[in-house]
């Protein structure tokens, strides 16, 4: 019948039309032999099939013009392309104290020093770096006492307002006109200059006015320059280092399984617990630590070098990333910048300029991002803000001392 034969027309015709449709849409990516796919954690990956997979972080940069000719580990020279040169300020680094005081001062010990003579039983070695305060000297003592006396932990360190580039600091600091300083322009990469611009000075829901509360924020820098002093001879970097708060909890064992997973424990890996994604890099909630393994305090400890000159092998092997992020210089970082710096050493002077105007856990996530050699990543199980701390809790935070014995309990 007619209208059967108009019917399977138009069927047909439809079939035809969403046959070509879907080769339309399939043919480019039949054309690419390495599909591209995410980790979840914004990282790009390629691979073909069931064969090894390679992540490549956010922050690789995306060459767009030749530069100079840069040395390899090798001492070859290794051509570095820059997509963007932010120049210096011109001005000379205004510091909170000399710069031969500030460089003196990176061999000072901490307020606490625990160190622990470990029998070689083949254990993980872990180091335990604490921000703490004289207000509260029993947090520190506790923590050494509780879960940071798990016998793979060989060192506790414990900084204070003692240690810090400027002790008189809260004296001295016109907290309201600091943070109106800091707020302000400065030239910074745009997402950077609006993550200062919108949130400096504020912490846990509130405002904060209190002059201490800003000096602290440079402490963990200050602690930088003490940690590149003790791994300058590589063989004391540890397998782990936990950065912490003197309120936080850590069950070590815990921390070593998650940190030590296959895929985890090669190359530079950093992870936090608790981390937020904010001014186009991820950073840590500094209160539940973050955990850095071997591979990454080497890569941030080894000097670097940007002139082009060959320079001697052990100096950092991802240096071309590091010359190009220091180019970029998002943040100002590179006007404190001297050849033969590490990054450790680049980070603890800028957290002594007087215009600091990050929050320290910023200062750490935007190292990591773009100095690490790596990313920054999640513990799992994840462990934030209002989080109860359970059996489960890789890292506890807002702890009393008396928290900190029942949770070594556990």
């Amino acid at each position: 019948m007619e209208w059967q034969r108009q019917y399977k027309s138009i069927v047909l015709a439809l079939l035809t039309g969403f046959g070509i449709l879907l080769l339309l849409v399939a043919l480019p990516r039949l054309s690419s032999p390495l599909p591209a796919r995410s980790d979840g954690g914004g990282r790009r990956a390629l691979g073909v099939g069931g064969g090894p997979t390679r992540f490549f972080p956010p922050q690789t940069v995306v060459p767009r013009e030749p530069r100079p000719l840069l040395p390899t580990a090798a001492g070859r020279p290794l051509q570095v392309e820059l997509p963007i040169d932010r120049p210096r300020s011109g001005r000379a680094p205004d510091y909170v104290a000399p710069l031969e005081s500030l460089e003196s001062k990176k061999s000072g010990a901490p307020t606490a020093v625990h160190e622990r003579r470990r029998p070689d039983t083949g254990m993980p070695v872990v180091d335990v770096l604490s921000v703490g305060s004289i207000t509260r000297p029993e947090h520190l003592s506790v923590q050494n006492r509780t879960w940071a006396s798990h016998p793979s932990v060989r060192n506790f360190w414990g900084f204070t307002e003692r240690d810090d580039h400027d002790p008189d600091c809260p004296s001295k600091l016109d907290a309201e006109s600091f943070a109106r300083t800091c707020r302000s322009p400065m030239g910074w990469e745009p997402n950077a200059e609006r993550l200062r611009a919108s949130h400096f000075g504020q912490a846990s829901g509130r405002v904060r006015s209190d002059a201490g509360w800003f000096c602290a924020q440079r402490r963990p820098g200050r602690a930088l320059g003490w940690l590149r002093e003790i791994y300058r001879d590589e063989r004391n970097i540890p397998d782990l280092l936990l950065v912490v708060d003197d309120d936080t909890s850590v069950d070590v064992g815990k921390a070593i399984d998650f940190m030590g997973r296959p895929g985890f424990s090669e190359g530079s890996f950093v992870a936090a617990p608790c981390t937020f994604s904010m001014g186009g890099f991820k950073f840590p909630f500094g209160g539940f630590g973050t955990f850095l393994n071997g591979d990454a305090l080497r890569a941030m400890t080894r000097p670097i070098f940007c002139d082009g000159r060959d320079r001697p092998t052990d100096y950092a092997t991802h240096a071309p990333t590091i010359c190009a992020n220091l180019k970029m210089n998002r943040i100002g970082e590179r006007d404190v910048f001297e050849e033969g710096d590490s990054v450790f050493d680049v980070f603890y002077k800028y957290s002594a300029l007087r215009d600091f105007c990050v929050h320290s856990d910023w200062m750490l996530g935007y190292m990591i991002t773009f100095y690490s050699g790596g990313s920054l990543w999640n513990v799992y199980p994840r462990q934030c803000r209002e989080d109860p701390c359970t059996a489960r809790s890789v890292t506890c935070h807002n702890q009393s001392p008396k928290d900190m014995m029942e949770y070594h309990l556990l």
